[in-house]
């Protein structure tokens, strides 16, 4: 577990991972108009699982696979496009989805 400095909450130890134009769509408070969550695990079901927001274009064919991919598959991105990720405060992300709406998670 790490720390996020948040510019609006300060130092804060959840965050939510998302695409980055899902992040950039948060911190500027500008709507996303489509969005989900996908969520990875190990084929054996060990943890830690790897959970996502991504944005319409992200979750496109191509970019990641439909949720419950496991990880260790051959259909799983290696190496995973960190780059295409940010960390976006939880607090922030829950702010952002209260005023622009979404699918639930």
């Amino acid at each position: 577990m790490g720390i996020m400095n948040c510019p609006v909450h300060g130092e804060v130890i959840s965050w939510e991972d998302t695409c980055k134009h899902l992040a950039a769509a948060v911190r500027s408070g500008l709507p996303c108009p489509a969005f989900e969550w996908r969520e990875f695990g190990w084929a054996d079901g060990r943890n830690p699982t790897f959970q996502v927001w991504l944005c319409a274009t992200c979750a496109a064919p191509g970019v990641l696979p439909p949720s419950g991919t496991p990880i260790d598959s051959e259909g799983f991105p290696d190496p995973l496009p960190m780059s295409e990720l940010a960390g976006v405060c939880v607090s922030c992300f829950a702010e952002w989805r209260a005023a622009h709406g979404g699918p639930p998670g």
